[in-house]
């Protein structure tokens, strides 16, 4: 199986044999796994697919025949019918859509503020979703200039004893959604680190910006 069809059975619900083992050799699946089972549960909500009103349809066609000029195709479906169709798969796309954003991007368990450390300040915050596996963190430091050719940025949890976990790799920092597989609790300092990309999984030590607070 592809990973689109790995995400496809977690999004319906499914629990396929080999998942597991997949998610453990996958990064970027594990790392969409729980919000697609998040995005199941919602899609098995009943509240979700609420009826839309009696005469919504007759409201639709009597505003899609006013202004219909197409000419019509022998054997094609009809303009009303293509329309229906059209309507009713753009009130369902918003109607999930609406609630699958509410249910993705909840109110953050906690927000920290990012300092710069170097000579041009710069900041950022940090919020942070715990999770079973982990924590989600979502980081904003819009001037925070995109790293140069051979570099990427590093956002590191650390812990009061100095141990630090990696949770991933970026080159801006506009907006970046990150996910580690530690609880903040354990490791409160966060810090973004400049790193040179020459495969040395170490902390490089230059350190752009640290949480301050929370």
């Amino acid at each position: 199986m592809t990973c689109n069809e790995w995400r496809a059975a977690i999004l319906s619900g499914d629990h396929p044999e080999g998942l597991d083992g997949h998610l453990a050799a996958c990064v970027e699946c594990r790392r969409l796994a729980d919000d697609l089972r998040s995005a199941a549960d919602l899609l098995a909500d009943p509240l979700l697919w609420e009826e839309p009103p009696p005469d919504l349809e007759d409201r639709i066609v009597e505003a899609v025949e006013r202004t219909a000029t197409e000419p019509e195709t022998p054997g094609a479906p009809s303009l009303r019918a293509r329309w229906l169709g059209l309507v009713a798969a753009a009130v369902v796309v918003a109607a999930i859509g609406g609630a699958w954003l509410t249910t993705r991007n909840p109110a953050p368990d906690w927000t920290a503020t990012m300092t710069g450390t170097g000579a041009t300040p710069t900041a950022g915050t940090v919020a942070g979703w715990n999770t079973e596996s982990g924590t989600r963190v979502v980081l904003e430091a819009p001037g925070l200039d995109p790293a140069e050719p051979g570099y990427a940025y590093e956002l590191w949890f650390a812990s009061d004893e100095g141990a630090v976990v990696s949770a991933g790799t970026f080159r801006a920092a506009d907006t970046v959604e990150l996910t580690v597989g530690v609880a903040r609790r354990d490791y409160p300092t966060i810090v973004v680190t400049l790193e040179p990309l020459d495969g040395d999984p170490r902390p490089s030590g230059t350190a752009v910006l640290r949480s301050t607070g929370t």
